[in-house]
């Protein structure tokens, strides 16, 4: 009988059936399948994550309950050098087992041979290190460098707050063809809502010590911006090790 996929129909054939029968009367059956196979995928330490593929390969048909699978190790696996741009893939393991099948009306159930077959998935984060966190750290340390501005310095501290914030809102509209459509947050997700509060902290920090300095106490204002130097960066240490690292 031919095999089906838990998963998805297994698809086209590949090459031709071989049926070999020996002198003891054991028939060895040989058949190729090609097609897609689907497994859940979870994207919550996306882009760090490690995805684990889960296919079952099963029997059906007539005489699908007297089949035994039986594992060549020969042929069981994956290919040294796959093409998948972006993805470690590895062999985990290949088991044999049985599926039990609930048949409405029949007399009693059936079991059905079935390999489950797991690989692991390994994302390169290289590319989003490069390309989103690594800008977002410069938009984010942009954001610090106005703590350095004498708050007497109206224009260059408000100047230079709000193009940290259009740069970051521009950034954030680049980001929507490059992340997973998910209905709940990943790992890059927090860093950057973590992240797009605290630019936003620096602009309303900024606006304070200019409008204190302006009203005349100008020393008050040096001091908050002193003390906000320091906790910038310590709150911007506190988001990349529980956002990217834990």
């Amino acid at each position: 009988p031919p095999l089906i996929d838990m998963n998805r129909d297994i698809g086209d054939l590949l090459l031709e059936k071989k049926v070999r029968i020996d002198r003891e009367g054991n028939i060895n059956y040989k058949q190729r399948y090609v097609g897609k196979l689907y497994s859940d995928l979870n994207f919550t330490d996306f882009p760090f994550d490690e995805q684990i593929l889960h296919f079952i390969l099963a029997t059906y048909g007539p005489d699908a309950e007297d089949i035994v699978f039986e594992l060549d190790n020969n042929f069981t696996g994956v290919r040294k050098v796959l093409s998948i741009e972006g993805w470690d893939i590895k062999f985990l393991e290949a088991v044999i087992g049985n599926e039990l099948i609930q048949s409405q009306g029949a007399k009693s159930d059936k079991n059905f041979a079935r390999i489950d077959i797991r690989l692991s998935a390994d994302r390169n984060s290289k590319y989003y290190l490069l390309n989103i966190i690594m800008p977002l750290c410069l938009i984010v340390l942009m954001a610090w460098a106005v703590f350095w501005i004498d708050p007497s310095a109206i224009g260059p501290q408000v100047g230079l707050s709000t193009a940290t914030v259009f740069t970051l809102i521009a950034f954030r509209f680049s980001l929507g063809f490059r992340l997973p459509k998910v209905s709940y947050f990943t790992r890059i997700d927090n860093f950057i809502m973590y992240s797009t509060i605290l630019v936003f902290m620096a602009l309303g920090v900024a606006i304070a010590t200019t409008k204190i300095a302006s009203d005349g106490n100008e020393e008050l204002a040096k001091r908050i911006e002193k003390w906000a130097r320091y906790l910038y960066l310590i709150l911007f240490l506190i988001i990349i090790i529980f956002t990217l690292w834990f």
